[in-house]
């Protein structure tokens, strides 16, 4: 039984895939079983390969509508592992919700969630009530979003761009040196 925290090359990290760390086929071939530390969610990469995952979510980059925080309990002699799900995690939801109908999936949340919500103006009070009728959500957030009915003045889009890429790329070089480590970095995050 391997325990470890280290990268597995070629797991997906969002949007993002590890191109460092040991391989898959090492793993599965140096034990029965590697339990892996190093990823918030938990998921299996391989019937024999478990990203544990945390007791806890962390923050929105944790999805609870797709994930599950707790522990696993391992029993040595079977190699079977089962998961207890944490009953105190807090549970992190965004949603974009675009009309009436979609508040109901505030309705099947798991308890202790901490909502993000995005809405058109005229959602708001709809989506408070929903939200405070709920007694699993313990914090919210309500962003309201610009109706796309609502016409605005006419502008030339090519007054609106500017370079973020090249400015953050400027930015980044500028405050922390233009060296290997960064220039690969800023590849692999701004895709230059």
């Amino acid at each position: 039984i391997l325990i470890s925290h280290n990268d597995i090359k070629g797991v997906n990290y969002g949007g993002f895939v590890s191109k460092s760390g040991f391989s898959v086929q090492e793993l599965e071939n140096q034990s029965l079983l590697c339990l892996n530390g190093h990823i918030h969610n938990s998921e299996f990469i391989t019937q024999k390969i478990l990203n544990v995952g945390s007791l806890s979510a962390h923050n929105f980059s944790n999805d609870s509508s797709k994930y599950k925080y707790g522990i696993w309990i391992l029993d040595t002699t079977t190699l079977n592992i089962k998961f207890y799900e944490n009953p105190f995690a807090l549970n992190f939801y965004k949603f974009d919700i675009g009309n009436e109908a979609g508040l109901a999936s505030l309705d099947a949340l798991k308890g202790n969630s901490v909502v993000s919500l995005k809405c058109p103006d005229g959602l708001i009070e709809a989506a408070r009530e929903r939200i405070s009728s709920n007694d699993g959500i313990i914090e919210s957030k309500i962003t309201v979003v610009k109706d796309a009915s609502v016409s605005t003045s006419a502008c030339d889009p090519a007054e609106l761009t500017m370079g973020h890429l090249s400015k953050f790329i400027e930015f980044c070089r500028e405050k922390i040196g233009d060296d290997d480590v960064l220039n690969q970095e800023l590849s692999e995050v701004c895709r230059v």
